[in-house]
């Protein structure tokens, strides 16, 4: 009986997304496996020689798990009203959410400080992102 071959189907910086992919993907009946889950939380600094948090599916399962993740990275996305978020640039409904944005003055003196006191920068900002003209904005209350 020879051993199953798994295939990363997609990495994440973080556990919590890798966990949400994972349950669209059982749902659908595709078996999903975490790795490096617990060496990320664990030293979150180890992403870059780690390569993050690992999803993978078995070798069999990966063109049906690929039309999935297809299937859902199409989807546009929506607002508590239900209506799609369209690009305040282009217009466009391809867009990611959680984008975590480098622009600004506060990711600016983030990284300034973070080199000055060799620390590990805190400072975080969570956006939207077109996929089509590469704009990223928030969404207005």
């Amino acid at each position: 009986m020879s051993q199953p071959t798994f295939t990363t189907i997609r990495t994440f910086d973080n556990s919590t997304n890798a966990h949400i992919l994972k349950i669209a993907l059982e749902d659908r009946g595709i078996d999903c496996f975490i790795f490096d889950e617990h060496m990320m939380t664990v030293n979150p600094l180890m992403n870059v020689s780690l390569g993050g948090v690992k999803l993978k599916v078995r070798t069999e399962d990966l063109e049906a798990a690929k039309s999935i993740l297809k299937e859902l990275d199409d989807t546009p996305y929506t607002d508590e009203n239900n209506e799609v978020l369209h690009c305040p640039n282009c217009q466009s409904t391809h867009i990611i959410s959680g984008h975590r944005s480098t622009k600004g003055a506060a990711s600016i003196l983030s990284g300034i400080t973070s080199l000055f006191f060799m620390v590990f920068p805190l400072y975080a900002k969570y956006v939207y992102k077109c996929k089509d003209c590469e704009h990223e904005f928030e969404m207005k209350k």
